[in-house]
């Protein structure tokens, strides 16, 4: 697995310790549509008290807030932070996790498969952080929804249908 991890100098108001997660351990290059990391830090529009870390697969921002240290997504309708994990080590380990199990059923599954995987992941997000599944309308919530009804299946040749990644995932 393939890891983005930042340098240079700790952006104005970032605490220590997430600067230190963000050049020591960094983001994952998943395989999945669920999330492309920024190549580097990039500050949070002043709504956003922030380091903005990448894009949804809607290409809305995800961010680390400073103060509560909590991943968010920043949809632009919206006032105030949606929050997807509790902690950038949370939001990634969600994304090994659930990249890891990829594809999550074959291409010929029916929706009692489909709806049993989405089951399955679910309890391993509620395991690595429970926020990650509490909003049913938030990012991993509508994530598990699409695994639900089918989307996340590989075609018949072993690709990965829903981003067009091809081959070993490195693992």
């Amino acid at each position: 697995m393939e890891f983005v991890t930042y340098g240079g100098e700790k952006p104005q108001g970032c605490p220590e310790a997430i600067w230190d997660d963000l050049c020591r351990v960094g983001l994952p290059r998943v395989g999945l549509n669920i999330f492309t990391p920024s190549p580097g830090p990039a500050p949070g529009s002043a709504e956003v008290d922030g380091i903005v870390l990448g894009c949804s697969r809607e290409n809305v921002e995800l961010y680390v807030e400073f103060v509560s240290g909590n991943v968010c997504l920043r949809w632009p309708q919206e006032s105030g932070p949606a929050v997807v994990n509790s902690s950038l080590g949370a939001f990634r380990e969600s994304l090994l996790e659930m990249d890891v199990r990829y594809p999550f059923y074959p291409a010929d599954r029916d929706l009692d498969m489909a709806w049993e995987a989405a089951e399955e992941l679910r309890r391993i997000l509620v395991r690595i952080d429970s926020v990650a599944t509490a909003d049913p309308d938030g990012y991993w919530s509508s994530f598990l929804d699409d695994v639900a009804v089918g989307d996340y299946a590989a075609d018949a040749g072993g690709d990965d249908a829903v981003t067009g990644y091809r081959g070993d995932h490195d693992r």
